[in-house]
């Protein structure tokens, strides 16, 4: 006889869906509730959490008879990040899956992705490639892949390493680090991988799964400036509890990223500092492509600072060589250079 218990895990879906939704238009979020209904790996809930729309959502939602749906609105406008931490309280899956209420997953999305993790135990982030859908309806390709340490090393100098509609998560990891979306911040997907990021080890499907719908209304269009800033914010204090950066060294290194004139000395030093973090993170993670990754900073940065697009830094084995002695920058810093053989690092 089966115990009851056993019974009602078998019932229990395996991946809980969870979707956010606020004032999305009607069309879109018929067509990403419906990507998911499609799916050819049925044992799925899909948990719609409508963060006080000003439209009617509920009237929406209910129009699909699928016990699959649960749907729940918050009395007040709380955002995305919290309203999907709402839909993963709610939630009983194993794996968390990802949606966003305006973009479309392909039918085969969880069935590939469920594949996965079973097959890599290990990994508990995951995401695809996806396609970016504009608004005159043209698709463009996106993909960043590699091996987990790649992933942390992208995550650490580059950008989020997942298109956000395209992860999967799985729950045990979540449960045991008590890691969620972080509402202070708008790069909340982005501060979420960061801070799972030597939790777990991440990977990405080489295929598309997903179609990102790019329009006026996304966050990056709407709040691109503070959402760089909030970016640069969470990777800093990342890099600062980890090697114990100063204030002083974290608003230099803030200036030198963000294009801000220097001085001679202080672009100096803050290479300085720069590579010494590229050092420690590439060590960390016995990943020499740490390197390749964070060079381009220190080439645009000297660039812009410069008014030239000369290649001032390049990688050779790992390691960052510097060519900056070789380099006209301007008259008067190219006397000091030689004056001072300026070597960084």
């Amino acid at each position: 006889m089966i115990n009851s218990s056993v019974q009602k895990r078998a019932k229990l879906p395996l991946v809980s869906v969870i979707m956010p939704v606020y004032n999305t238009k009607e069309e879109y979020l018929r067509e990403a509730i419906e990507s998911i209904l499609a799916q050819t790996y049925k044992k799925f809930e899909l948990i719609i959490v409508d963060d006080c729309s000003e439209k009617s959502v509920e009237q929406i939602v209910r129009s699909y008879h699928d016990s699959r749906i649960q749907f729940h609105r918050l009395s007040k406008n709380k955002g995305a990040s919290y309203a999907r931490n709402v839909g993963y309280h709610l939630s009983t899956g194993q794996y968390i899956a990802v949606q966003d209420s305006d973009d479309i997953s392909y039918p085969d999305r969880l069935a590939v992705q469920v594949k996965y993790m079973q097959k890599y135990p290990n990994i508990g982030v995951m995401g695809a490639q996806y396609h970016v859908l504009s608004s005159d309806s043209k698709e463009m390709l996106l993909n960043k892949f590699g091996s987990p340490e790649y992933l942390r090393a992208y995550t650490l100098f580059v950008c989020s390493p997942f298109g956000h509609s395209t992860v999967m998560m799985r729950r045990s990891v979540l449960a045991e680090t008590m890691i969620r979306y972080d509402q202070s911040v708008i790069c909340d997907d982005f501060k979420l991988f960061m801070d799972l990021m030597n939790k777990t080890d991440f990977m990405n499907i080489p295929r598309p799964l997903v179609s990102y719908r790019y329009h006026k209304n996304n966050t990056s269009n709407q709040k691109g400036e503070q959402l760089m800033s909030d970016v640069w914010n969470v990777r800093v204090k990342f890099w600062k509890k980890d090697l114990k950066l100063s204030d002083e060294n974290v608003l230099l290194l803030k200036r030198f990223v963000t294009d801000e004139k220097l001085s001679l000395p202080e672009l100096r030093k803050a290479c300085n500092i720069y590579k010494s973090i590229v050092l420690y993170y590439a060590k960390k993670y016995n990943n020499p492509r740490v390197a390749e990754m964070a060079v381009q900073v220190l080439n645009n940065a000297y660039q812009k600072q410069n008014n030239s697009k000369c290649t001032f830094f390049s990688v050779q084995g790992g390691k960052i060589i510097d060519h900056t002695q070789l380099r006209v920058i301007n008259p008067i810093q190219k006397k000091k250079l030689h004056k001072e053989n300026m070597r960084i690092g």
